[in-house]
C-alpha cells in the first residue's frame, strides 16, 4: 500500500499503516498521531481513564484537534 496524499503529486510511497479516520495509506512524512482520552471498563462500576492513541492522515488532522506531527519517540509508545 502506498500513501494516498503522496500519489496525488505521482510519487509511491510506501505507507506505514492507514488512516483510522478515513482509512487511507499513510507515510511518516504524512501521518499524525491523535490521542485522546477513552475510559477502560475495569470491572463491574470501576472505570479507568485511558489515553489512546491513533494514526490519522494529515488531510484528517486538519479537523481533529490536538493532532502533531508522528516522531520516533511517539511512535515508540
Amino acid at each position: 500500500m502506498n500513501c494516498l496524499t503522496c500519489s496525488s503529486s505521482d510519487v509511491a510511497t510506501p505507507a506505514i499503516g492507514s488512516c483510522t479516520s478515513c482509512g487511507a495509506g499513510v507515510c511518516a512524512r504524512h501521518a499524525r498521531i491523535d490521542a485522546h482520552e477513552r475510559t477502560h471498563v475495569v470491572s463491574l462500576g470501576i472505570h479507568t481513564p485511558r489515553v489512546v492513541r491513533a494514526l490519522i492522515c494529515s488531510t484528517c488532522a486538519i479537523v481533529t484537534e490536538g493532532s502533531k506531527p508522528l516522531s520516533a519517540e511517539t511512535a515508540a509508545l
